[in-house]
């Protein structure tokens, strides 16, 4: 079994949101939404793929001062496998190629596993993974999330 990380593309989109759909702790994000990042920012939009068969993705979007990460999804069949670690690292680099040095990104307070995966990822890179504040609740329609940065160490 070997796990290849893909750019995405249109004709992986029925996959992509079966996936998005199959987990209860992400946002499900609509079609259009996912469609602008693919369009805009298709280098910093990724997949996992094992077997032939869609097992993760990573997107984001481009900021003025660097990247937002915007959603990373793994299986749940497929998760504590190294799957995140590959796509959040294939996600990092393809950033540094287009000369981004900071990854700002969100996690609700009670997701261990994202902190535990970014912390590791910085570790792993020599990057710094930082709290930087809280997002708020933008007028009580989402969860309150922390605010992180990863910053690359030179």
């Amino acid at each position: 079994m070997t796990l290849k990380i893909t750019p995405f593309s249109q004709d992986m989109a029925a996959e992509l949101l079966a996936l998005m759909h199959s987990s209860d702790t992400i946002d499900h994000h609509n079609s259009y939404t996912l469609w602008q990042a693919a369009q805009f920012d298709g280098d910093l939009f990724l997949t996992a793929q094992l077997n032939g068969q869609m097992v993760g993705y990573i997107f984001g979007r481009q900021t003025s001062n660097g990247v937002l990460l915007w959603q990373i999804c793994v299986a749940k069949s497929q998760q504590n496998k190294g799957i995140g670690m590959s796509l959040a690292t294939a996600f990092c680099k393809a950033a540094q190629v287009k000369g981004i040095e900071q990854i700002q990104l969100t996690i609700t307070p009670d997701n261990q596993a994202s902190k535990s995966l970014f912390t590791q990822l910085a570790d792993h890179l020599g990057w710094n993974f930082e709290q930087q504040g809280v997002t708020g609740t933008f007028a009580n329609t989402m969860k309150n999330e922390d605010i992180y940065i990863i910053t690359v160490l030179d």
